[in-house]
């Protein structure tokens, strides 16, 4: 029987880590990795990328299976009973980005923000299974696991953000939140090796929307 609605801690997972969250909840009990990939007609390989994903985001409990027989014991995952929902998680990463820039060397609170939010943009984007997505599709999906409705306009050179999750902490500390989800967005950029890089963060461009406007990266000349 299923734990719960799958929908309530996955709203900004992509569709294959979802569906392998969703054969963990609905499973009796503990699952490995092949099991999973069966179910879900992929390799073992892939499907033990999403569970370790899921373990990583707090969304999955990885332990080792007791067994009769001599020999390592086969690695097993379940879905956490305590995971994190919506805009909880989302709470948990930014508070974490703003601990980060705390300990940041910088000009001002913005800049350690935004540094802050890079970092964290980073790890982020080095945990996904980018496969053949384009760089402004894994910038939409990073964000909704912060909770933010997000998605690419303009040709990817644009990235229209509904609702901001986090308008109570706007209100006070609006330049350093906005900081940290721009830094995230190029940290996220940058782990992907884009030329692309976040040029403007326009919040409340619209009554119900900020916009990320996106540019090329201007290389240095050579000398």
């Amino acid at each position: 029987m299923s734990r719960g609605p799958v929908n309530d801690v996955v709203a900004g997972l992509g569709p294959r880590r979802a569906e392998v969250l969703a054969v963990l909840r609905g499973a009796p009990g503990p699952l490995d990795a092949p099991t999973v990939a069966d179910q879900l007609g992929v390799h073992p390989n892939s499907a033990r990328f999403h569970l370790e994903a899921l373990v990583r985001l707090g969304l999955a409990e990885r332990r080792a299976q007791e067994r009769s027989a001599p020999g390592r014991p086969a690695v097993v995952y379940a879905a956490s009973p305590t995971a994190p929902l919506g805009t909880e998680a989302s709470y948990r990463e930014l508070a974490s980005a703003l601990a980060d820039a705390v300990t940041q060397h910088g000009r001002s609170p913005q800049e350690r923000a935004r540094r802050a939010g890079a970092a964290k943009g980073r790890a982020l984007a080095s945990a996904e299974d980018t496969g053949t997505d384009r760089p402004v599709d894994i910038v939409v999906r990073t964000l909704a696991r912060l909770g933010f409705d997000s998605r690419p306009a303009a040709k990817g050179r644009r990235v229209d953000i509904t609702p901001c999750p986090f308008l109570d902490l706007v209100e006070q500390h609006g330049e350093v939140v906005c900081a940290v989800h721009h830094g995230l967005m190029d940290g996220v950029l940058e782990q992907l090796g884009s030329s692309l890089e976040v040029d403007r963060l326009t919040p409340f461009a619209g009554r119900d929307r900020c916009v990320a406007t996106l540019r090329r990266t201007v290389a240095s000349p050579a000398h």
